[in-house]
């Protein structure tokens, strides 16, 4: 079992989206509507988490857990 997290604090938005699409529809979900700007080619998760005021050990556990197949 891979125990490696899938999406870490520096990976780039555009990048954990366009691998694992269903975390664009959990950040929806929150509110959090960077999902497809052009902005998100250059902000990483932890930008995004600094951005938004949302605690970046959460947000991670979320991707990850969407990521891994979980419901967003």
């Amino acid at each position: 079992m891979d125990t490696q997290p899938k999406i870490t604090a520096d990976m780039q938005v555009s990048d954990m989206t366009q691998q694992y699409p269903a975390t664009a529809v959990l950040l929806l979900k929150m509110g959090v509507q960077c999902v497809g700007c052009w902005v998100s080619r250059f902000h990483t998760v932890a930008d995004l988490s600094r951005e938004w005021g949302l605690d970046p050990d959460k947000l991670l556990k979320k991707l990850n857990r969407v990521a891994d197949g979980g419901k967003p």
